[in-house]
């Protein structure tokens, strides 16, 4: 009987690959019958955990609380883990992976969305895996989880809400390649992930809010690219750590002082920029060497680059037509300004006594 109920489930788990979400109030022949929006069930669940010191895979059940979504997908009624279930401590710590598929009362619902706070606080995991069916991680969702490592985001997953993995100390990478996702993450999501040391994120569109990787003081490397990209006020605030940051983008919005606080910070890259470079924008960064910034900018501000002792060389895009006067303001090693593919001169006027401007 077992063995039919999990083939069962891998046969729908495939046939579901490929579908679609579609609003409940537009199917009216769909789930309504057997399910009503908002409403809440418990369901005893058998998942299997990975025990490492055993190097060996086990099944447990828990109970897991569930809230009922006015959505459906492909003709199949959706749900969100509403709240955390309970982890004995006696199991240790393990490997989680989502539920695809949900039975209560003979009814089947996709699992979509994980709740606010749902598990946060929990010790027990040490690797979770958000499926392919979830959409949405709830603010708090894996807030102060003190033995998560590693995180792998699913295909479908559209929003990470605010502090969902804030202060998880041993969360050392995060990696979300999905070229084809449009996504937003919400303020202080990673903040105070003190193991954190490499940020890797690739999709077609991303809203950032602030803060969002605020005291992460072991990140070292930061690449991000969409096509579409805002990033919000104090993105790397106090990145203690932090080296390298390559920004990609064709329409790209920055809020000021995103590298508040990067006492490390050596080069940054941008693919393009919107017209103006603001003040402040590389305010105080006393180890920074090398910006280059590759097209759209148009004028350089005045205090864009105040307080850069170790700026050595500028790369700007043929765009550029103008850098005000205090643009450089104490950036005492600057040596060069170079200017690729431009057909005409700029003003020198902003540029500080003895830095030569190269047009290459």
């Amino acid at each position: 009987m077992k063995t039919k109920f999990n083939l069962l489930m891998w046969s729908v788990l495939l046939m579901l690959s490929g579908l679609t979400f579609t609003s409940c109030s537009n199917n009216d022949d769909g789930p309504d019958t057997f399910f009503k929006p908002g409403t809440t069930f418990e369901e005893d669940i058998k998942f299997m955990r990975f025990r490492p010191e055993s190097d060996r895979w086990e099944e447990i059940k828990t109970t897991f609380n569930f809230t009922v979504l006015d959505e459906v997908y492909e003709g199949l009624p959706t749900v969100c883990i509403s709240n955390s279930p309970v982890f004995s401590s006696h199991w240790g710590i393990f490997k989680l992976s989502f539920l695809f598929l949900v039975v209560h009362e003979d009814q089947y619902y996709v699992p979509i969305a994980l709740g606010r706070s749902c598990f946060s606080g929990c010790s027990n995991f040490q690797t979770v895996e958000v499926n392919n069916m979830i959409r949405d991680v709830g603010s708090f969702c894996f807030w102060n989880c003190p033995n998560l490592e590693e995180v792998y985001f699913g295909p479908h997953l559209r929003n990470i809400g605010g502090t969902a993995f804030s202060k998880c100390p041993k969360l050392s990478r995060l990696v979300w390649n999905n070229g084809d996702a449009e996504v937003s993450i919400g303020g202080n999501a990673f903040a105070e992930c003190t193991a954190l040391e490499e940020v890797n994120i690739n999709v077609k569109k991303a809203e950032i809010d602030g803060e969002v990787f605020e005291e992460c003081t072991a990140l070292k490397t930061a690449s991000i690219s969409a096509e579409e990209l805002f990033l919000g006020w104090y993105i790397f605030k106090d990145c203690t750590a932090l080296e390298t940051v390559n920004i990609s983008s064709e329409e790209l919005t920055v809020y000021p002082l995103p590298f508040y606080g990067c006492t490390s910070l050596k080069q940054v890259t941008f693919s393009s920029w919107q017209e103006d470079l603001e003040g402040d924008i590389f305010k105080d960064l006393p180890k920074l060497e090398l910006v280059q910034i590759w097209g759209g900018l148009k004028t350089v501000k005045s205090g864009a680059f105040r307080d850069c002792p170790s700026l050595k060389a500028v790369d700007l895009p043929s765009t550029i037509r103008e850098i005000e006067v205090g643009a450089f303001e104490g950036c005492t090693s600057l040596q060069n300004i170079n200017i690729h593919g431009s057909t005409h001169f700029i003003s020198t006027e902003g540029v500080p006594e003895g830095v030569t401007v190269v047009y290459m």
